[in-house]
């Protein structure tokens, strides 16, 4: 399956509430194994991180100490 046709299943997931899913169900909702619902999350994380690490740096460099 296309990362298109995952990112377009993961966003109904969410759209219709679900919560709490285990990585087989969501794998299982998208049409592909449970490790690459893992690379996802893992890629995604790294990329929040990569966003959010000059927000954390900038608000630790101005608090006073």
């Amino acid at each position: 399956m296309c990362s298109l046709s995952i990112d377009q299943t993961l966003k109904e997931l969410v759209d219709s509430g679900c919560e709490d899913l285990t990585l087989l169900e969501i794998a299982s909702a998208c049409g592909t194994s449970k490790q690459c619902i893992q690379q996802i999350e893992q890629r995604a994380l790294k990329r929040f991180r990569s966003e959010l690490e000059p927000i954390y740096k900038e608000w630790f460099d101005r608090r006073p100490y």
